[in-house]
């Protein structure tokens, strides 16, 4: 907002300027020959304080930028960190969640069927290791 006033002024001066000369020269048809447009300028503007003018609003405006730019960083930083912990936290907790969930799964009791089976297929085993025994195959 301040560099639209500052170029609003800037541009108004500017024109105050330009009519200011149209007016000393084609004015009523006086013609000054003493007067320099440099004398004009100089004592329309005074140059030394528009450059200390300039160079104090430059720098004001320099520290508002890097002041602001600062401060977004800063804010910036703290809300990725925020926000990669909660991401990291929800990521452990769904983790945690499917080694829960593959824990009760293996904690939970087989179906009769598959007791069934696997006990007939121990049964086997073992009617086998004793067959070998006696057969002296091993």
């Amino acid at each position: 907002m301040y560099l639209f006033l500052i170029l609003f002024f800037v541009s108004l001066l500017g024109i105050a300027f330009m009519i200011g000369r149209k007016i000393l020269v084609l004015g009523g048809g006086i013609h000054h020959h003493h007067l320099r447009e440099e004398d004009f300028l100089s004592e329309v503007l005074d140059v030394e304080k528009v450059k200390h003018t300039a160079v104090k609003n430059f720098r004001q405006f320099l520290h508002l930028t890097v002041w602001t730019t600062l401060r977004l960083y800063i804010i910036s930083v703290h809300l990725i960190k925020k926000t990669w912990k909660e991401i990291v936290d929800k990521i452990k907790e769904k983790m945690n969640r499917h080694k829960k969930a593959e824990k009760e799964a293996t904690t939970a009791e087989p179906s009769k069927y598959l007791n069934m089976i696997s006990e007939y297929r121990e049964k086997l085993r073992k009617m086998k290791h004793r067959i070998k025994q006696e057969e002296g195959i091993e």
